[in-house]
C-alpha cells in the first residue's frame, strides 16, 4: 500500500514538473513574441493559408496554378513602388499597339502627368491607337499641389480630347462646380447613389493602367508627382504601393470591369465624344489635322524668381528623365535598377466593388475577413485610412484571441489629409484592441525618420492599401477602411499567394516604413478613447 502511494505520488510529481516545464516555455516563447514581431508564432504549427473563394453575384473565381508555376503566362505578378510604377506605365504606354485605357481618381498635370500625357498623345496622334482616359469628375481638381499644375491639367485634358482621346469625367464646355452639380443631382434623382453629391462620396476611385489587354497596373497610385515619389525631401511625397499584372486571365478580368464602367460613364455621365472640344473628324484626315492644330494648346512654364525653386523643378524633371531609362536615385533608395522581372504566382484573385452598378456585396471586405479568419500567426495591414467596420474590427480580435500577433500601419492625424477622420479614428483603437493589447502593434506614419525628429517631415505621408497573412498571402489595392470606400466608392484589389512577395511586403513594413512611424502606446489608446471628440468629426468621418 505504501509502495503504491509513493508510485503515485511520484506520477503526480512528474505531471506537475511537466507542466511546469511546458508553461516556462509557453510563457517564454510568449515574450520572445511580443518582443520580436517578425517570428510570431514560429512554434505554432504552419498552416497553408488559401485564397478564399465566393459564389456572391459579380464576385471573379480563384486562379490557381498546377504544375510548374514559373513556366506559366497566367498569374504573373510584381508588387512595385511609386518609382517603379512610373517606369513601367512609361514603358508599357511606349510599346503599345493597340489600347492605352486609364482610370484614376487624380491625373495632375505636372511633370509626370506632362510625361505620361504626351507619350499617350504620340501613341494616339501618329498610331491612331484606341486611347481613353478615366477621371473622378468631381475630386480631380482637388488634389492639385500648385495653381499652375490645376492650369496645365486643364491644357492637358483639353490636348486629350483635340486628340480625339475622351476623357470620361471631364467637362470642358462649362466649369468645375456646374458639373459637380450636374452629375450629383442627376445621379441623386435616379438614386444611382445618394453619396455622389458629397465631394469625397461615390468616388471613381479605382486606379487602373490598362495596356493592349496584356499588361495592368492596379493599386494606391494616382498620377501625380508626389505618388511617383519623384519631388525632393519633405510633405510632398507618398508612400504607396502598386502591382503590375500581365495574367492573360487577370488582365481579361480587368477588362471586363472597365467595359462595365464604360457602359456606366456612357449611360449615366456626360459623353466626351459628343462635345464641341471633341475631335470627331476622321483619323489623319484634313479636318481632323486642322482641328488638332487649333485646339492644342502648349503647357504653361513654370517661372520662378528664386533660382533655387528652378533648382528644384530641374532636379524633379532629372529623375523623371533617369526613371524612364530604368534608374533609380531617389532620395530614399539606393540606386537601383527599376527593371525587375515579372513572374508567376500560385494563385490569385481579382476584387472589385463600384456600388453604383451593383451594390450587393462588398467583394474586396469579405476577402479582407476570410483572410484574418485564416491566419494563425501574423496579419501585417498598411491602409491610409483606417476606420474598419465592425465586422472587420471583430474578426481581428478574434485572429488575436487565437494568438495572432497583429500590425497595423496607418496615416497620423498630423499627416492626414482628413484631419477629422484621423481624429475620429484614434478614439477608436481601444475598440479594437481592449482585451488583446499585447497582440496588437499601431504604428502612424508621421514622415519624421527616427533619430533625425529636428528635420521635421522628410517622407510625405502614406497612401498605401496592402495586408499579409502569414507571410503567405498579400492584397494590394484601392481600398481603404473607411465609410467611402465601403459604402460608396469604385474599388479594385488584387490576392496573390506567395511567400516570396509577402516576405518582401513584410520586410518593406518592418524596415523600411517603421522607420517614418511612431507606435502608439496602451496609454495614448486609452487617452484617445477618452477624448472629447468634436460631433461634426463623427459626422464627416461617416460620410467621407
Amino acid at each position: 500500500m505504501e509502495k503504491f502511494f509513493y508510485f503515485k505520488l511520484s506520477i503526480i510529481t512528474f505531471v506537475i514538473v511537466a507542466i511546469a516545464n511546458l508553461a516556462n516555455n509557453v510563457f517564454a516563447q510568449l515574450e520572445h513574441e511580443s518582443d520580436n514581431g517578425s517570428n510570431n508564432g514560429s512554434d505554432r504549427s504552419e498552416k497553408e493559408l488559401t485564397i478564399p473563394e465566393s459564389n456572391r453575384p459579380g464576385a471573379f473565381p480563384v486562379i490557381k496554378l498546377e504544375g510548374e508555376v514559373n513556366l506559366s503566362d497566367e498569374n504573373q505578378i510584381l508588387p512595385i513602388d511609386g518609382n517603379q510604377s512610373l517606369f513601367h506605365r512609361a514603358n508599357s504606354i511606349k510599346n503599345a499597339k493597340k489600347k492605352i485605357y486609364i482610370h484614376t481618381l487624380y491625373f495632375n498635370g505636372d511633370e509626370s502627368g506632362k510625361v505620361l500625357s504626351n507619350l499617350m498623345m504620340d501613341k494616339k496622334i501618329n498610331e491612331n491607337l484606341d486611347v481613353r482616359v478615366f477621371i473622378d469628375p468631381v475630386t480631380q481638381y482637388m488634389g492639385q499641389v500648385e495653381k499652375i499644375d490645376s492650369q496645365n491639367t486643364k491644357i492637358m485634358f483639353d490636348n486629350f480630347m483635340a486628340a480625339g482621346i475622351p476623357v470620361y469625367g471631364y467637362e470642358c464646355e462649362s466649369i468645375f462646380m456646374d458639373r459637380f452639380l450636374k452629375q450629383g443631382i442627376r445621379e441623386f434623382f435616379s438614386k444611382k447613389w445618394f453619396g455622389s453629391i458629397i465631394p469625397a462620396h461615390g468616388r471613381n476611385h479605382e486606379k487602373v493602367h490598362f495596356i493592349d489587354d496584356d499588361l495592368a497596373i492596379i493599386g494606391g497610385l494616382n498620377i501625380v508627382n508626389y505618388f511617383f515619389r519623384v519631388n525632393e525631401a519633405g510633405v510632398n511625397l507618398s508612400r504607396d504601393q502598386d502591382v503590375l499584372i500581365k495574367g492573360k486571365t487577370l488582365v481579361k478580368q480587368i477588362g471586363q470591369i472597365l467595359d462595365k464602367n464604360v457602359q456606366y460613364y456612357t449611360s449615366g455621365i456626360d459623353d466626351p465624344t459628343k462635345k464641341s472640344c471633341f475631335n470627331n473628324y476622321p483619323f489623319g484626315s484634313p479636318e481632323y489635322i486642322k482641328f488638332l492644330k487649333y485646339h492644342q494648346k502648349p503647357f504653361i512654364k513654370k517661372e520662378f524668381s528664386d533660382p533655387k525653386e528652378r533648382e528644384k523643378l530641374l532636379e524633379v524633371e532629372k529623375r523623371i528623365a533617369e526613371n524612364l531609362e530604368g534608374v533609380d536615385q531617389s532620395f530614399f533608395n539606393e540606386k537601383r535598377d527599376l527593371n525587375i522581372p515579372i513572374k508567376a504566382v500560385e494563385s490569385t484573385r481579382l476584387v472589385y466593388n463600384n456600388p453604383a452598378i451593383s451594390n450587393e456585396t462588398n467583394h474586396i471586405e469579405d476577402a479582407y475577413i476570410g483572410l484574418i479568419n485564416q491566419a494563425q500567426k501574423k496579419i501585417m495591414i498598411t491602409n491610409s485610412y483606417f476606420f474598419p467596420p465592425d465586422k472587420v474590427v471583430e474578426a481581428l480580435r478574434k485572429a488575436a484571441s487565437r494568438g495572432v500577433k497583429i500590425f497595423i500601419a496607418t496615416k497620423a492625424a498630423e499627416t492626414n489629409d482628413i484631419s477629422a477622420l484621423g481624429a475620429y479614428a484614434r478614439k477608436n483603437y481601444h475598440k479594437l484592441v481592449k482585451g488583446y493589447e499585447k497582440q496588437f502593434k499601431i504604428y502612424e506614419w508621421t514622415g519624421i525618420r527616427k533619430g533625425h525628429e529636428g528635420e521635421g517631415i522628410i517622407n510625405g505621408t502614406l497612401h498605401a492599401k496592402l495586408a499579409t497573412f502569414d507571410d503567405q498571402i498579400s492584397i494590394i489595392g484601392s481600398y481603404n477602411f473607411d465609410p467611402a470606400s465601403r459604402n460608396g466608392n469604385s474599388e479594385i484589389a488584387i490576392i496573390f499567394k506567395d511567400e516570396q512577395y509577402a516576405k518582401q511586403l513584410t520586410s518593406t513594413f518592418f524596415e523600411k516604413d517603421l522607420e517614418y512611424s511612431r507606435e502608439i502606446s496602451e496609454e495614448d489608446i486609452l487617452n484617445y478613447s477618452l477624448e472629447n471628440i468634436n460631433p461634426l468629426y463623427k459626422f464627416i468621418s461617416d460620410i467621407i
